[in-house]
Parts: C-alpha cells; sequence; structure tokens
C-alpha cells in the first residue's frame, strides 16, 4: 500500500495534530503509539488501531561529557520507586483512563444509599467555607483521588486533594496527617485561588472555573493564557470559547514563547478537560443527591 506522506507545520507539535484529527480537520497523522493511546483517553472519535512500524524502544541520550547525569539516570530506572510510580502512570494515562472517566460522569459514581463518599460530612463543613456547593467540591476530590486518601502521584501530591509537597507546607500538612487535614488544607488553597481570581473575574460562576483550573495547574499558566486570550480578541473573564482558547493555543510553540507569556508550556487540552470534567460530574451529583 503506498501512504503518501505530507508534512506539517513545524510549528505543530503531535498532541496538536491529533486534536486536529478528533475535530475533524484532517484526517489522520502520524504520532508515537504512547501519544496516541494516551490522547485516545481524550478525544474518543479517534482510532490508533493502524500500526505504521515495528514498536521501538525509548531512550535517553546524555552528552559524553554528562557522567554524573548518566549516572542519576540509571540509578533512577534501577530504584523501586520508580517502577512503582511507572506502574501507575501507566495505569492512570493509558489503561484505566477510559474506564475511569466513565465512572465518574456515571450518575452511580460512588453511590451507597445517599452518600458521594465517606468524607460527605467533612466536604459539606468545608465546602461552606468556600462559599461552594458541597458537591462540586465532593466532584473535584473525585477527579483528584478517587477518594482514596493513599493516592501519591508521581509529583509527590498526596491525599485526597492531591496536594503537592511544596504547597501542603504552606497550609501546614505533610503525607502523615489525617483525611480531614487534607481536606482543609486544600480548602484553604481553594479559597486563596478564589481570593486571586474574585479582584479579576467578578462572576462567580465563571470564576469557579477558574480557581479549578489553577487547581490543576497553578493560576500563573491561566493568567498566561487571559494574556494569550486578549492577544485574539477575546473576553479575559469567561472560559468557554475564550480563556478555553487562549489555554489551546498556549500549546504552541510561538505562543508560549511571547515574552509577556511566563511559564511557558502547558497541557492546555488536559487543563480543559479537567475542569469540564469537575462540573460534568457535579451537575450528575446535583440530579441524586441531597443539597
Amino acid at each position: 500500500m503506498d501512504i503518501d506522506i505530507q508534512e506539517a507545520d513545524g510549528n505543530l507539535n503531535a498532541e496538536q495534530l491529533i486534536r486536529m484529527v478528533a475535530d475533524g480537520k484532517i484526517d489522520f497523522t502520524i504520532a508515537d503509539n504512547n501519544y496516541a493511546e494516551l490522547n485516545k483517553s481524550y478525544y474518543s472519535n479517534i482510532d490508533s488501531h493502524l500500526i505504521l512500524s515495528k514498536p521501538e524502544s525509548i531512550a535517553w541520550a546524555v552528552r559524553k561529557t554528562s557522567d554524573s547525569l548518566l549516572i542519576e539516570l540509571n540509578e533512577w530506572l534501577t530504584d523501586k520507586r520508580f517502577h512503582k510510580d511507572n506502574t501507575y502512570l501507566q495505569q492512570k494515562y493509558f489503561k484505566f483512563t477510559r474506564t475511569h472517566r466513565q465512572k465518574v460522569k456515571s450518575k452511580y459514581s460512588s453511590l451507597h444509599g445517599n452518600k458521594i463518599s465517606i468524607y460527605d460530612e467533612i466536604i459539606k463543613h468545608e465546602a461552606k467555607k468556600l462559599d461552594w456547593d458541597w458537591r462540586l467540591l465532593a466532584a473535584l476530590i473525585n477527579k483528584e483521588s478517587g477518594f482514596d486518601p493513599d493516592l501519591k502521584s508521581w509529583a509527590g501530591a498526596f491525599g485526597l486533594m492531591q496536594m503537592i509537597p511544596q504547597t501542603a507546607i504552606k497550609y501546614g500538612i505533610d503525607s502523615t496527617q489525617t483525611e480531614e487535614a487534607n481536606i482543609i488544607a486544600g480548602v484553604k488553597y481553594l479559597i486563596y485561588l478564589n481570593k486571586y481570581w474574585s479582584k479579576r473575574v467578578e462572576n462567580k460562576k465563571e470564576r469557579i472555573k477558574f480557581v479549578l483550573a489553577s487547581y490543576n495547574a497553578g493560576h500563573g499558566h491561566i493568567e498566561d493564557a487571559r494574556i494569550i486570550t486578549e492577544l485574539i480578541g477575546k473576553n479575559t473573564v469567561l472560559w468557554n470559547d475564550n480563556v478555553t482558547e487562549g489555554l489551546k493555543l498556549k500549546t504552541q510553540k510561538q505562543y508560549y514563547r511571547l515574552p509577556a507569556v511566563k511559564n511557558g508550556y502547558c497541557r492546555g487540552y488536559q487543563i480543559i478537560n479537567y475542569v469540564q470534567d469537575i462540573l460534568e460530574t457535579a451537575k450528575s451529583y446535583t440530579l441524586i443527591k441531597e443539597s
């Protein structure tokens, strides 16, 4: 079979090309299998079954003079923690992602009688401090940890709220403390983010989306997206079809390297999906849970 290969614009990366396939802008693209499998969890309409070459190993290369870096890499690859984290990441991003997303969106997710989780009373109490519907906070926790208090990410994020150690320290907790303490600290961080965005986004419903996005990626990336949003003539205080467009462009080199953009590249589509997933889960909870 003959294959007509057309070179893509050099500014486009694999993630952007796969997104163009999902949006129907192009029919096909060629991508490494790991990129294709990862993005299938976000775009249910793409098919990655066609294999064009034999499997190849992925490797790192270091300069011949970088002996110390080579030693560190080799030690890391043989460390038991690497294999544990690698297994977790493989399961999260390649094996169970689609199943997890379907489960989270299901109206039967985490249901036992009239409960979302065993932490409902704590969540209800803490949500009042945010002036949020408690089911929204529950949806965020579900997205972060699936209500698993022992979950730990490759980056060291831990507990129900999956706070990274640097942030957790600021709010007085570490990985040894209780589930309640973890939720309380996470809510304190959300209160900080809400206060930050209240000076910039007046509408509460819109502001919640900025807070959620910032919880996922940090408010620096979201501010960068607002700068790009303004550059393309869209509204910097509206999320859907406005700042989300800025986030999409922040995956492109010609935008994330602009002098005004301070925090570099980010996985904009992942942030958008994160916010959407939480809002959809919260909506499903409100249909079947008491307020």
